[in-house]
């Protein structure tokens, strides 16, 4: 069938008749007032151009291009091998060991994290907090290393709502009459505002600690949205909100925060329908109807703060699913927890106690280590409830040779280093495991820095010695299920790239594993 459509004309031919001043510079199809410059009125001088001049020295430039490029090369690998970036912590090569993290952190602007209040410690803590910034704070109510977990929880919040986290001290749930410790004796709380860009304050630089003031304040209750026994928000562990002088009333969550609604065998709280609880549209959304449980002393009713968004607790709180923190994924370990990085202080005593132990002296670089956490005490429980007897129930002492042979040999391919050193922390109180243990060459703690646990306190010294002495290592073999060891796997994985393994367990984990789970 002929085409109905019109031909289109051809495009018009320049003329090549057209002079040259009547043409465009861009087309010649359209005409235009540009004509080409004048000729010079005087003839160019015969002086030979830069170009000219380079050419007749080509040899000699290259031969000084080609040193310049020799030294600099000379030099960033003498700073490679002499400022930290290598395969080792810094600890084993006796430097301040600097990693990419560190690099990035370095070129972003120093946070001063004060500022983000109006002035030392007031009374009140209202007093304080400024009218151009929004805060977020929680409680602590388990062991210490999930409470750091549940601070992680807290500033990874604060981070996806512009908000300043406000952390406390932490109180040892095994012994009760420990005394507290504040955060920034244990992280090195200005490196981890610097990482985050985000100012982190601790509650005793909002509110004098000596204070007597009673404060209102009304919270949000996740723990009575997400489980289903207890009818109350959590208990805040340590007498802690006595301490604050606060006197909270508690709203109860939407439940629609549970990761699995109605599913009473999980607790788990989605981390980002928290965040919503902060903002206007989230917040009405949520107060149609509250359920507010009034205030311990005062009978106040108060609904949850704006200025100061508050939740009782947020162990149980993930991104996607629950126990997200086993996971490569898990954007609370990536964004926040990985950045929380020892006070300085601490790493030293660590490093001095590692050189006791493997017989240097204090200008020795440490050798690279695997360490082993063995965690046995509480942890027979799980023994007994599957029935299984302690002597088969704990890795046998081949078992733990033979995971320790696979951690080296996987470190050898990674990182092309086998080390020879392990140390081993454990809670076990058996002596007679204990010198099988060091029967088999592998280094054990002594805990008698008088100085450190004058400082610390026995119980915190020993809790936290172990933590930074099993992240200081190139490998790590942990104890399935424990929260404490799978801390100081990823510090492992991500701090100094090492490898983190799980040991087989009878009544926990049937197979050794690589960790955290992909």
């Amino acid at each position: 069938m002929a085409d109905s459509r019109h031909a289109r004309s051809p495009p018009p031919t320049p003329n090549p008749m057209v002079r040259y001043t009547d043409m465009s510079p861009v087309s010649p199809f359209f005409p235009s007032t540009y004509a080409p410059p004048s000729p010079p009125l005087y003839p160019p001088s015969s002086k030979p151009t830069v170009l000219a001049t380079l050419r007749s020295r080509r040899s000699l430039l290259c031969t000084i291009v080609t040193a310049v490029v020799v030294i600099i090369i000379a030099l960033n690998s003498a700073a490679y091998y002499t400022s930290g970036y290598s395969l080792y912590p810094a600890s084993f090569h006796g430097s301040n060991e600097t990693t990419a993290t560190e690099i990035r952190t370095s070129q972003k602007p120093t946070i001063d994290r004060l500022k983000a209040l109006r002035s030392a410690p007031t009374m009140k803590f209202r007093d304080n907090l400024r009218d151009d910034t929004k805060y977020i704070h929680s409680w602590l109510s388990a062991g210490w290393t999930n409470d750091v977990m549940t601070y992680a929880n807290l500033i990874y919040l604060g981070l996806i709502t512009g908000r300043v986290p406000i952390v406390h001290r932490f109180n040892n749930a095994h012994t009760p009459d420990t005394p507290s410790i504040p955060f920034d004796w244990i992280f090195d709380l200005d490196g981890l505002s610097n990482a985050l860009q985000l100012p982190v304050v601790e509650w005793d630089e909002v509110k004098d600690s000596n204070s007597t003031e009673l404060e209102e304040l009304g919270c949000w209750n996740v723990w009575e949205a997400v489980q289903y026994r207890e009818h109350h928000p959590r208990d805040a562990w340590g007498q802690t909100v006595q301490k604050q002088g606060l006197d909270l009333s508690w709203t109860v969550a939407p439940e629609t925060i549970k990761i699995i609604p109605g599913y009473e065998h999980d607790q788990w709280a989605r981390i980002w329908d928290l965040a919503t609880l902060t903002f206007d549209s989230g917040r009405e959304k949520s107060l149609s109807e509250p359920k507010i449980t009034e205030s311990a002393i005062k009978h106040h009713t108060s609904l949850p703060d704006e200025h100061l968004a508050c939740f009782d607790y947020l162990y149980y709180t993930s991104a996607t699913i629950s126990e997200e923190f086993w996971h490569t994924y898990s954007p609370v370990w990536r964004e926040v927890a990985q950045h929380m990085r020892w006070n300085p202080a601490l790493q030293t005593l660590a490093d001095a106690h590692l050189r006791r132990m493997f017989n240097l002296t204090a200008g020795d670089a440490i050798p690279p280590f695997i360490a082993i956490h063995a965690r046995h005490g509480d942890f027979f429980d799980y023994c007994e409830y599957e029935g299984v007897p302690r002597e088969s129930c704990f890795p046998s002492m081949s078992e733990y040779q033979e995971e320790v042979q696979r951690i080296r040999d996987a470190l050898q391919a990674k990182l092309d280093v086998s080390p020879t050193h392990v140390v081993v922390l454990s809670d076990e109180k058996d002596q007679t495991w204990w010198e099988e243990i060091r029967a088999q060459g592998w280094f054990t703690p002594t805990y008698d820095d008088e100085k450190a646990i004058e400082t610390y306190g026995k119980t915190w010294y020993g809790v936290l010695h172990d933590a930074v002495v099993l992240s200081s290592g190139l490998g790590l073999l942990g104890t399935p299920d424990s929260t404490y060891s799978l801390l100081a796997g990823r510090r492992v994985i991500d701090w100094h790239q090492g490898v983190y393994r799980q040991i087989k367990w009878e009544a926990r984990n049937k197979i050794g594993r690589e960790m955290p789970l992909q």
